[in-house]
């Protein structure tokens, strides 16, 4: 159709030499020569209801309703429903400061690009962007690059040609990125090994919240958590040294494999990244999504957030531990300090305890450590929640005289929270806050000291007036036998205290 066809005035319709019956004529031959029947088939992708609706109205106002095919949905899902005749494909997914640097964004492009390699076979694809990085994502090598402007952006149109099939399989196009679909089958291999490793272990314990692996191979720097139905990956940073692109390729490989291997939707793979953490920052909240889970372990019920939190609220870890408080606090009293979600104190009430403090200085934890309480029927008035820094809690609580029979000592490695009045770093501290605990501590009880700082080594010279006992290896479950997380020692006034701090 010729540009202006439908235009109903133009300047030179006054000009003084104009000709009207030589413009009758161009048009005439204009209007003859557009010729619908000849249009190819025109598809349109938009994600939006909302945008659709309109892209729809602009077509019906230039006449061409019907001809043009406008299909509401997820891009790559309805993308595969396009005829197979090789054509063009001309995409301007997102890129703004809108998505920014999310991992959502970089997954829009790694999976648009492999669904054109796999599924458009002699096909050419047009991508406008102004990233990039994001670019890269979809793992094809440009054969032309226009600057253009969206407005003040810089943006670029990328081309490409996708190779014809070569027998009966997509050729692969140059990346600009390496394959990594042989370590992606050695990590789905080492997923399946460990998987029928613990299989057996988790049905005879009836464990349904496990750690499956934790960074075995090294390209694979993952910690893989099984949440009964949900699985929780925390991806270890990779140094700067790691091409990012190449290694949220691989991180994606990873998800693959997992949902594979545990034949589970991406939608119930929830990815974080861990970062090396200062202060509270552990506790900061990562996400106002408040979706919880209720998981089982050991006949008791706990609420998990697998999104919200860098930590779930369950430390898959300590599930001895926890055991054990559980099998030593029989009509004793008990206090949880640095009580995070207190999954520890439930144990000491399921266990019998005849009353218990916990304390920590998180309103929101507390809070959670109470609905665990009362999903368990375990309230009343015999178990107090108490919000405080720990280590002034300790001191106030030495000069009022209180004891325990079993104490629990799971501190941070490091805080420098505002609600404190001073740094908490364990490395540094642990001989005066083991002393402050033991001080509390009856003198036929038993504390459980424990520790999840890398390389912590207990300060031998200290505290020999008390009897301790490494229970390190007994409270290692058979998940975390290959990495330990923890180190774990009980100390008592009496060498018989020891007596009992056993599974």
């Amino acid at each position: 159709m010729a540009p202006g066809l439908k235009r109903a005035y133009f300047g030179f319709l006054n000009w003084k030499q104009h000709d009207p019956g030589a413009w009758k004529q161009v048009q005439q031959d204009a209007h003859s020569a557009a010729d619908k029947s000849r249009l190819p088939v025109l598809i349109g992708i938009e994600k939006s209801g909302k945008v659709a609706e309109i892209a729809r109205a602009n077509i019906r106002s230039a006449g061409f309703e019907g001809l043009i095919d406008i299909r509401q949905g997820d891009t790559v899902r309805v993308i595969t429903e396009v005829p197979a005749t090789p054509g063009l494909i001309i995409t301007n997914p997102p890129y703004g400061k809108r998505m920014g640097e999310s991992r959502e964004l970089r997954q829009l492009y790694l999976e648009l690009g492999r669904t054109l390699k796999s599924r458009f076979p002699g096909w050419d694809v047009a991508l406008f962007t102004a990233r990039h990085e994001l670019a890269r994502l979809f793992g094809l090598r440009a054969h032309h690059r226009n600057t253009l402007y969206n407005g003040p952006l810089k943006c670029t149109l990328y081309q490409y040609r996708i190779r014809e099939q070569e027998g009966g399989k997509p050729a692969e196009e140059a990346g600009e990125t390496p394959a990594v679909s042989g370590e992606s089958a050695m990590f789905a291999n080492r997923l399946s090994k460990n998987l029928k490793h613990l299989s057996r272990w988790l049905r005879r314990e009836d464990i349904s919240c496990y750690r499956l692996y934790d960074a075995d191979i090294p390209q694979y720097a993952l910690a893989v958590d099984v949440y009964e139905d949900r699985v929780h990956v925390q991806e270890y940073e990779p140094p700067v040294s790691v091409d990012p692109v190449q290694a949220f390729i691989r991180l994606n490989d990873a998800i693959d494999a997992i949902a594979r291997v545990l034949q589970v939707g991406r939608q119930r793979i929830i990815l974080k990244t861990r970062k090396k953490q200062s202060g509270a920052d552990q506790y900061t909240r990562q996400g106002d999504r408040g979706e919880t889970l209720i998981v089982n372990e050991h006949g008791l019920r706990f609420k998990v957030n697998l999104r919200d939190y860098l930590d779930t609220g369950l430390f898959l870890d300590h599930r001895p531990t926890r055991k054990l408080v559980r099998t030593i606090c029989s009509d004793k009293s008990f206090l949880n300090l640095f009580a995070y979600t207190g999954t520890a104190t439930v144990y000491a009430a399921a266990g019998g305890a005849r009353r218990s403090t916990t304390v920590d200085m998180s309103k929101t934890y507390l809070a959670w450590a109470r609905d665990n309480m009362d999903l368990n029927g375990l309230s009343g008035d015999a178990h107090e929640f108490i919000r405080a820094d720990c280590l002034k809690w300790l001191a106030e609580a030495a000069e009022q005289g209180k004891r325990y029979q079993v104490i629990f000592l799971d501190p941070p490695t490091f805080s420098n929270s505002k609600s404190m009045t001073r740094t908490l770093d364990i490395r540094r501290d642990h001989v005066e806050l083991i002393g402050q605990a033991m001080s509390l501590l009856d003198d036929e009880g038993v504390l459980i000291f424990s520790c999840n700082a890398r390389g912590f080594k207990l300060d031998e010279n200290a505290h020999r007036m008390f009897s301790r006992r490494d229970i390190t290896r007994m409270t290692t479950d058979e998940d975390f036998r290959r990495k330990p997380a923890h180190v774990c020692w009980c100390f008592a006034k009496q060498p018989a205290g020891l007596d009992g701090c056993k599974l």
